[in-house]
């Protein structure tokens, strides 16, 4: 299969769990939700990934702006960057949220030449930025009525490179439904 049809079956893969997902009993009495979600851990890259999301729930319906960083090697290494809209389907149970989407994302970066350019050895140079597919799953443990631990999994198809990462995350919640 080509990459592109590789591209699409995953899409729609996403879609199709984004819609059938169950197992967790919705909240009554409170449509919005919203928490903001930050972590660091491994980027496929080969190093340091970090994410950071809002996110909005309405309903079942899931919205967030979602950004990453993801280094090859930290200081030396190629970088990669997305800032997305994502779409997904939330579900929350009085201890736990789950949720799966996707979206469209701008992906941006840097490769790094170890040839000597200057003083300090490597020199780096801009990616032209693409559009990619965001896709990302959240799980958040619930600590308290503001507070969360969770784990972040995220990835990004682009034509530039794509890549994925796991963190484990710190959440804000604004006060989470007893």
């Amino acid at each position: 299969m080509s990459k592109k049809m590789n591209k699409k079956w995953l899409v729609v893969a996403n879609l199709i769990i984004c819609l059938s997902m169950t197992g967790f009993s919705q909240e009554k009495g409170k449509n919005t939700f919203a928490w903001l979600n930050a972590g660091l851990g491994y980027s496929s890259l080969g190093s340091l990934g970090a994410v950071g999301s809002l996110n909005i729930q309405y309903k079942r319906i899931l919205f967030a702006l979602r950004g990453t960083a993801n280094t090859e090697r930290l200081f030396e290494g190629d970088e990669l960057l997305d800032l997305g809209l994502l779409i997904g389907y939330v579900s929350r149970s009085p201890k736990m949220i789950v949720s799966v989407s996707t979206g469209v994302a701008r992906v941006t970066g840097s490769y790094y030449f170890n040839e000597p350019a200057g003083f300090f050895g490597g020199h780096r140079e801009p990616t032209s930025p693409v559009l990619g597919i965001p896709l990302d799953v959240q799980i958040i443990a619930r600590l308290g009525r503001y507070i969360g631990l969770g784990a972040y999994i995220y990835a990004n198809i682009n034509s530039e490179k794509n890549f994925f990462g796991i963190a484990a995350s710190i959440v804000a919640m604004g006060g989470y439904p007893d």
